[in-house]
């Protein structure tokens, strides 16, 4: 959660725009999945409101060659894709050296769905019409959580050694 009138959040993080102004090269990209042009208008406009800069993928092929040519923290999918479901993106998107947070979108969802989201490994879920508020929030968290698993440390990890 943001703090009003700052650009700093309740962990400590910067907002996006701040965020990328900081630390230059930081992935401020967000990869839309699948989802209808007047839901991609409304989120793209939010993000870009946000900081971060909407990237369009149409289906799960092409989000994972977006993915595989440069690592993004975090990746809007709608529900059900072209060549199959925000799940099959998930799992495949599981092998990437670097992971995103998947967050869901549908227009239909409830709380069924989003229980069975949280449970199989997404993010969250987001239901059009998309409100700034909620899009900050639940991106913001994403972005938070993947940094916090891939930022670097500046310090050498090593493979544990066995006792000789």
């Amino acid at each position: 959660m943001l703090h009003p009138e700052s650009h700093t959040t309740t962990t400590g993080l910067t907002k996006p725009g701040a965020r990328r102004a900081a630390v230059p090269g930081l992935p401020a990209t967000i990869l839309l999945v699948g989802l209808s042009t007047p839901d991609q208008k409304s989120l793209g406009a939010i993000l870009r409101n946000l900081g971060w800069i909407p990237q369009r993928a149409a289906s799960i092929s092409s989000a994972l060659a977006s993915l595989r040519r440069k690592t993004l923290p975090v990746v809007i999918t709608e529900r059900y894709l072209p060549d199959g479901d925000w799940y099959g993106l998930l799992i495949s998107a599981q092998d990437l050296p670097r992971a995103p947070r998947i967050v869901v979108s549908n227009r239909l969802a409830n709380d069924r769905f989003w229980a069975e989201v949280l449970n199989l490994g997404g993010f969250d879920l987001l239901s059009p019409p998309f409100q700034e508020r909620d899009v900050d929030h639940v991106i913001s968290h994403a972005w938070g959580s993947w940094h916090r698993e891939w930022r670097p440390t500046g310090r050498l990890r090593f493979a544990a050694q066995p006792a000789c």
